[in-house]
């Protein structure tokens, strides 16, 4: 989808500015495609894309390097429970299914 296209095009500009030391702009970038995914999951229970779990990853980068310890380590454990649920979701899909 058109919002599908438009957080991988943030996440990546945003990865490219905190690679290139533009702090601020990266982080808004990441806060973009961040309300993105909210107002595109706010009524849906679909698994969460990697591009969205590495943005808040990326975001939690940055404000670690600015000093929000706290802020970044709570994100950081967010982004740690999203991927083993995405892992957990991912092993348990299709189970019965599979023939021996």
């Amino acid at each position: 989808s058109k919002n599908d296209e438009r957080i991988k095009v943030l996440g990546t500009m945003a990865e490219l500015d905190r690679a290139q030391g533009k702090y601020d702009e990266a982080k808004e970038r990441y806060l973009e495609v961040l309300k993105t995914a909210k107002k595109m999951n706010a009524n849906s229970e679909e698994e969460v894309d990697v591009s969205i779990i590495n943005s808040i990853a990326g975001y939690a980068e940055i404000l670690r390097k600015a000093g929000d310890l706290w802020q970044a380590e709570a994100l950081h454990r967010k982004v740690r429970n999203m991927l083993m649920a995405s892992k957990f979701a991912n092993e348990t899909e299709g189970t019965g299914t599979e023939t021996v």
